[in-house]
């Protein structure tokens, strides 16, 4: 807690500051359709079996991007911050920080593009941990319909070209 703040402007201003500051922090790194149209694109070409995430930088902003799967149990813990749930990735557990609107959008035994932040942290008695904090949750449902709508965005740009050539002759 800021005491100088609290001291200065009293605990309702400080906690319309904080809100505010938190709201304003989301909403830069919230993550939209097109966000994940490109993403999802990227995928493509920068995951693999033996590295399921990638790096994706967007207006300065660099988000880390992991293939995990949820898990069978979904042991939510409830978090100041949000809410915490362990997911497969790299053939071990990550703990990811979600919001309440991505974590509806979690079944168990599931596959998901998570966008957000990884970091490393020690525990006390010297384990390390991954933490992951969520700005977006990719459904394997979301890939599917962006493949789709690729895949008829090129036979229609072919279909053109096609009719264009024998227009021409």
């Amino acid at each position: 807690m800021n005491a100088g703040l609290l001291d200065a402007y009293g605990d309702e201003f400080y906690q319309k500051f904080v809100e505010a500051r938190r709201k304003n922090r989301f909403e830069k790194l919230k993550i939209n359709d097109e966000i994940k149209n490109q993403i999802i694109h990227e995928s493509k070409t920068k995951l693999s079996p033996d590295n399921p995430s990638f790096n994706f930088m967007h207006n300065d902003v660099l988000y880390h991007v992991l293939l995990v799967e949820a898990p069978t149990n979904m042991n939510v813990r409830e978090l100041r911050f949000g809410k915490s749930l362990g997911f497969r990735w790299k053939g071990s557990w990550v703990s990811v920080i979600l919001s309440d609107e991505d974590l509806d959008k979690i079944e168990p035994d599931q596959a998901y593009l998570l966008v957000g932040y990884l970091k490393e942290r020690e525990g006390k008695t010297g384990r390390k941990f991954l933490n992951f904090t969520c700005h977006g949750v990719i459904t394997m449902d979301e890939v599917i319909k962006h493949n789709r709508e690729v895949i008829t965005d090129e036979e229609a740009t072919e279909n053109a070209l096609k009719e264009g050539s024998q227009e021409s002759q």
